[in-house]
């Protein structure tokens, strides 16, 4: 199904135009679409109601949009949907399939895109490494004459109740320089003070430190006149995320006056985070056959990491910056009448960094101002002082004692350890560090890319078009990513990587038909070297053999670390992974039967690169140094889909139009991490490795149907799409496995000229109002809330790193519903177009769920709250067994110490169940009680249970199970 669409933004209305092949430009066969395909002009998408590209293309049928901002199209991977941006695919190595990072692809944002396409059926033989879509894509170029903008949105005066305090900032200019040569630059930085949660954050508060309550001196040990005193400093915990109304009603007057410090509704602390792109684009048409053009692209996306449990150990936050370039430069020259020759470059680079943040300088983007991070945050350990280079990756390989392998002392890690000494939080529950660390894990990813394309189409009267090409990449792939403390599930690695393609491509016209075959042959080759290791027991069938096993310094080395022979051969033998190679055919037709009626079939094979972060992930890892659940990478060849498509366009009257395409997709390769068993010379028995493979496959049919049209002022489109997947050989489910899906696009646009001279006519015109509306069945794929304080198997069974099926098929979330809503209005301002929006996203507050407890599932559990307060109950009862204040009948604490003024006064004396002196965990069960309940120092069972749900719903309770709420953003925009 292919209908032709584009978005046009005239006198700042949004209108949606749509049109049967029978309608365009070109009435002749060449019109004709061979493909499902969707286009968008970048105004057009500038003027939805979207933040992004990605969120506007989840509304074309067959395009699923992921939780975590990935797009699945017809059943494919995210990771399968290839980007071309100015001609050359932006596709990076590691795409995040695996246990490696990625930051990429790069994309414009809306107002930076001069085009946008999107293939969701066989796409030609010319574009490649793709095995869930084709998405192509242009920066926005300069015009014959200068044009520009600046606009700013927020959604702080919604309120903080409803809002992350996002703030918003874009501009762009472009124009002429000179005769033969445009321009254009733009920009956009998007700030946010606080990270997104679900539905009703404020129902689970987060508390943060607001001045000390008490000062104690502990001593290391009671009635030891020699024992060292340790000052505490007992904290105020005041509500941050949350209603200050809630704990109003306590007995102390600093918890009913939430210690003055404002409440901050949804909002999160610690937790800002900024997105950038910006971007740069020349063309210069130096005579009439030649056009050649040069962009660059950068962005950065950085943000803090809130752990509730680390919030008062300053060294132990976290934080991560990604950033990407890409540099392209083009040409195109018509060499004659027919023939057009075409060639690009382009240099690209992603980097990651995540880690721990530099404790001297984060205090300095705590809370910056608009949620803009300008500079990049300041982390303890970068790529700039802690290299990942051939000696790091050495000394990995070879366990080098002494050596630099993590920024620790290995030998010596108790050193790093967090401190969680006391009670120190408003529940008066265990469990929150106050010092030592970070013992987070240090993840940095670098990848550079150079990439080249050439083509040349020759266009024959007798003969079609024929179109023939060559595509290369060369990688330069860096990985590191370690637990501070620990080798295990350690990983690094540098990898230098290729791949190239080449095609052929012929499309003819004939009557009213059009026919299209193609051919394309890729290669790549890892280049990676993996051990395989001599089996030396003579009894064994395989002895004298070699075999891969994952063992890097534990067997065949000598103490200096060569490699150790036997009879003559190498214990340990590297081989280099052998290169793949495959062709993929690809045929299409189109025919139109009569005015009224287009009709088209195709089909394809589509390769795709593998993940090399799943090719390479623990290649340079022992297997003694980890454990069974590390995954290793194994040498993946090419993953492998088919998509057949049949569709039919039908002209359904003026200005309305319907497409029906029914399609099957059978993906024969998925990577699957799985466990076997391998011989282990080293152990001389077979030993349990977690691998990827590529015995994965599943099956994909669906159907589509789409009505678009435009009648006066409104406009719009209706899709339906139904599909199934069946999943083979292994039993993963995805987020795209939605059978039901429908979305609607629709517009009201009233004119500059819209019943002139009128009352309503005055009212309305140069106003749009925009509605994108999607209702889709519940996914499959989902976990249980992370970080988990409990995690009870029975209710979360969790296959860890290692994708093991599931016995039986897990239920569906409920259905997923959103309706997002735009109204603009422009005027004219000093000869300048002042519009004025207001964005409103998820407008009836859905509750739309991507996680859940347990396979069936269920959203909420008794069982679940039960087995998480059994704990925290034991804690409470351990802890006043050994102090004399439990009441062993109904489980309360005393905490009134002989009805004392003061009951602090008597915690002189407090101590853990382990009988330590714990005078500051007495304060906290104290204030945990005026919190929770009455004031009246008997601290109940039921009290108790309050506080420990308090702490439950963090991470259990509807925001942390949720998609995101109403969001309500105002803007201006100023047209130059």
């Amino acid at each position: 199904m292919r209908i032709a669409c584009r978005v046009d933004l005239v006198l700042g209305i949004l209108t949606i135009v749509c049109a049967t092949p029978a309608q365009a430009q070109q009435p002749d066969s060449t019109s004709l679409p061979l493909t499902t395909s969707y286009q968008w002009s970048g105004a057009g998408l500038d003027s939805l109601p979207v933040d992004s590209l990605r969120t506007a293309l989840g509304f074309l049928p067959g395009v699923s949009p992921g939780s975590r901002g990935d797009l699945y199209v017809r059943g494919g991977s995210p990771e399968g949907l290839v980007t071309y941006l100015d001609g050359v695919p932006v596709q990076p190595g590691v795409r995040g399939g695996g246990l490696g990072t990625s930051v990429g692809p790069l994309t414009p944002w809306t107002a930076g895109l001069g085009s946008a396409e999107l293939t969701t059926g066989p796409y030609g033989s010319a574009f490649g490494n793709g095995g869930s879509g084709l998405l192509r894509l242009t920066t926005r170029s300069g015009g014959d004459r200068w044009t520009g903008g600046v606009r700013y949105s927020t959604d702080e005066l919604s309120g903080k109740a409803a809002s992350f305090g996002v703030n918003r900032v874009e501009g762009t200019i472009g124009g002429p320089l000179g005769h033969h040569l445009t321009f254009f630059a733009g920009a956009y930085v998007h700030g946010q003070q606080s990270a997104t949660s679900g539905i009703d954050g404020a129902a689970a508060p987060i508390f943060v430190p607001a001045g000390v309550d008490t000062t104690l001196a502990v001593p290391s040990k009671y009635g030891d006149p020699l024992a060292d005193t340790t000052y505490v400093a007992v904290a105020n915990w005041a509500v941050y995320r949350g209603n200050c109304s809630t704990f109003a009603g306590s007995a102390d007057p600093g918890i009913a006056h939430n210690y003055g410090v404002p409440c901050q509704g949804d909002r999160i602390p610690l937790s800002a985070s900024t997105s950038e792109r910006y971007q740069f684009r020349l063309n210069a048409t130096p005579d009439d056959r030649t056009t050649l053009w040069f962009s660059a692209l950068g962005g950065r996306d950085q943000a803090r990491r809130f752990d509730y449990f680390l919030n008062q150990d300053r060294q132990a936050l976290t934080g991560a910056v990604n950033d990407s370039r890409v540099w392209t430069l083009g040409g195109r020259r018509a060499l004659s009448a027919s023939v057009t020759a075409e060639a690009v470059v382009s240099l690209q680079h992603d980097q990651s960094q995540d880690g721990p943040l530099d404790p001297t300088a984060e205090v300095g983007s705590r809370d910056p101002y608009g949620g803009f991070l300008i500079a990049p945050l300041a982390l303890r350990w970068t790529l700039s002082n802690f290299p990942v280079n051939d000696q790091l990756i050495t000394n990995y390989r070879l366990n080098t004692n002494g050596s630099r392998i993590t920024p620790y002392d290995l030998s010596n890690t108790a050193q790093y350890g967090t401190i969680d000494q006391w009670r120190n939080d408003a529940y008066g529950l265990l469990g929150y560090a106050e010092g030592g660390g970070p013992t987070s894990r240090l993840s940095m990813y670098d990848e550079t890319r150079v990439v080249g394309r050439a083509a040349l189409e020759w266009r024959s009267p007798s003969i079609g078009t024929i179109s023939a090409g060559i595509e290369g990449t060369h990688y330069n792939i860096a990985n590191y990513s370690f637990g501070l403390t620990t080798l295990i599930f350690s990983d690094a690695w540098i990898e230098k990587p290729m791949a190239m393609a080449a095609y052929l491509s012929d499309r003819f016209e004939s009557g009213g038909a059009s026919v299209e075959f193609g051919l394309r042959y890729q290669e790549f080759s890892t280049g990676a070297q993996r051990p395989w290791l001599l089996d030396t027991v003579s009894t064994n069938p395989t002895f004298a053999q070699y075999g891969p096993f994952p063992r890097q310094f534990t067997y065949g080395r000598n103490p200096d670390g060569s490699i150790a022979t036997y009879n003559g051969q190498p214990l340990i033998q590297y081989r280099t992974d052998p290169s793949h190679q495959g062709l993929s055919p690809h045929i299409a037709i189109a025919i139109r039967l009569n005015d009224q009626t287009d009709l088209h079939a195709a089909g394809a094979r589509m390769l795709e690169l593998p993940d090399f972060g799943e090719s390479f992930s623990g290649i340079n890892t022992d297997l003694q140094l980890t454990n069974t659940h590390q995954v290793f990478g194994s040498d993946l060849g090419f993953l492998d889909a088919t998509i057949f498509e049949l569709g039919v366009t039908q002209h359904l009257g003026v200005g309305l139009n319907g497409t029906v395409t029914g399609y099957d997709r059978r993906d024969r390769t998925r990577p699957v991490a799985s466990l076997h068993a391998p011989y282990d010379p080293a152990t001389k028995t077979t030993q349990d490795v977690a691998s990827f493979s590529d015995i994965g496959s599943a099956t994909t049919d669906g159907i589509e149907v789409q009505v678009s049209g435009r009648r006066g002022v409104v406009s719009g489109t209706l899709a339906y799409a139904y599909q199934h997947t069946d999943y083979l050989v292994t039993s993963i489910y995805g987020e795209s496995d939605r059978p039901h899906t429908l979305t609607a696009i629709g517009t009201l646009a009233f004119p500059q000229a819209w019943h002139a001279g009128s009352t309503v006519g005055a009212i309305l015109s140069r106003t749009s109002v925009t509605a994108l509306v999607r209702y889709a069945s519940g996914a499959r794929d989902y976990g249980c809330p992370s970080p988990s304080f409990t995690a009870p198997a029975e209710l979360c069974p969790d296959p860890g790193l290692v994708y093991l099926p599931w016995t039986t098929p897990p239920g569906r979330l409920p259905a997923f519903k959103a309706i997002d809503l735009r109204v603009s209005r422009s005027v004219d301002v000093g000869g300048h177009a002042l519009s004025f929006f207001v964005d409103a996203h998820n407008l009836f507050n859905f509750r739309n769920y991507n996680a859940a407890l347990g396979p069936a599932p269920t959203t909420s559990s008794a069982q679940d709250q039960a087995m998480a307060f059994s704990g925290d109950s034991a804690a409470f009862a351990s802890e006043a067994q050994a102090n004399g204040v439990y009441n062993g009948s109904n489980g309360s604490i005393d905490l009134t110490f002989g009805g004392a003024p003061d009951p602090r006064a008597g915690c002189g004396a407090w101590q853990t169940a382990a009988n330590a002196p714990a005078s500051p965990n007495c304060v906290a069960l104290i204030r945990a009680e005026q919190r929770f309940g009455n004031g009246d120092g008997i601290f109940t069972v039921g009290e108790q249970q309050r506080a420990s749900q308090a702490q439950y719903l963090l991470t259990r309770g509807l925001a942390a199970l949720t998609d995101l709420p109403r969001r309500i953003r105002i803007g201006v925009e100023m047209k130059l």
